[in-house]
């Protein structure tokens, strides 16, 4: 087996979330929640293919939990403010 260094995937330990987890799935018997869960996914997913194929912005570029952490918030910002750029030219229109 490997160790927690060398997996590959994400493991979640139940005995240490299990709390979270079960509130988490019980929300999902409230239809309200299963609806906008269903429309995240493509809110979400626009964003990312915007990013991926508009912006060309494919990987990290750095490494390390913190400094993805910031080039994620660097990606956010530029997002955001691309879109407030859009929507003043458009006012301005």
């Amino acid at each position: 087996m490997a160790s927690r260094h060398e997996a590959n995937r994400r493991c979640i330990k139940t005995r240490e979330r299990g709390n979270e987890i079960f509130a988490a799935m019980l929300r999902f018997n409230e239809r309200e929640h299963r609806e906008r869960y269903r429309k995240r996914g493509s809110v979400v997913e626009t964003v990312f293919g915007f990013i991926r194929a508009t912006l060309g912005y494919e990987r990290w570029l750095l490494r390390g939990s913190e400094k993805v952490q910031v080039e994620g918030r660097l990606m956010t910002l530029g997002y955001q403010l691309r879109k407030l750029h859009m929507r003043r030219a458009a006012a301005c229109a």
